[in-house]
């Protein structure tokens, strides 16, 4: 039914969209006045130092919390396989993707 259609990874689309948009508006500045991203902006940099500390080392975290699952909870992945393969690990990957992007 709804698992063998695109329509059961929605959630993962929409988490993908709110991560782009939690990047654009904690890590990049405008390059022209070096003020926050807005409408009229043209350009963008990134801009690392403005990011939280838990998004600029998020790829070491993310691959330390990864680490961690699969040598800590490897019987709950055997127990709730829906619940990984389905989004349980969105907000560790989004963790590595978010960190770097940033780049520390």
């Amino acid at each position: 039914a709804i698992r063998a259609t695109p329509f059961g990874y929605f959630h993962v689309f929409v988490a993908g969209v709110a991560a782009a948009r939690i990047f654009m508006l904690t890590s990049t500045r405008d390059a022209d006045t070096g003020g926050k991203v807005s409408a009229d902006t043209k350009r963008v940099v990134l801009a690392e130092q403005n990011a939280p500390m838990g998004l600029r080392f998020g790829c070491c975290v993310g691959y330390l919390a990864y680490a961690l699952l699969v040598l800590c909870a490897t019987p709950w992945i055997k127990t709730h396989y829906y619940f990984f393969h389905n989004g349980g690990m969105l907000p560790v990957m989004l963790l590595v993707l978010i960190g770097a992007a940033i780049g520390k």
